[in-house]
């Protein structure tokens, strides 16, 4: 929601709704994959003590830095949502 302040929108209840929506499927399977992803490199726990954590944290700074990159590129650059690379 910061996001969407910064680029000059009013921030409602409208605006939330839109914001929930437009993740949809999408950002759900994110969520989703991210998850499943996250607590499989624990078992890495295993073979290496703290390698599972690196990689868990890894993976949860590349998928919270692209979904940042995807809010900037759509509320602030003004980029269509079916344009985004």
């Amino acid at each position: 929601m910061i996001i969407v302040a910064l680029s000059g929108r009013k921030i409602n209840m409208a605006m939330a709704g839109k914001v929930v929506t437009s993740l949809g499927g999408v950002g759900i399977t994110g969520f989703g994959l991210r998850l499943a992803g996250q607590q499989a490199s624990k078992f890495l726990n295993v073979i290496f003590p703290g390698a599972g954590s690196a990689v868990s944290g890894t993976i949860v700074a590349a998928v919270t830095k692209t979904i940042g990159s995807l809010a900037e590129q759509y509320y602030i650059e003004g980029i269509k949502i079916k344009d985004i690379t």
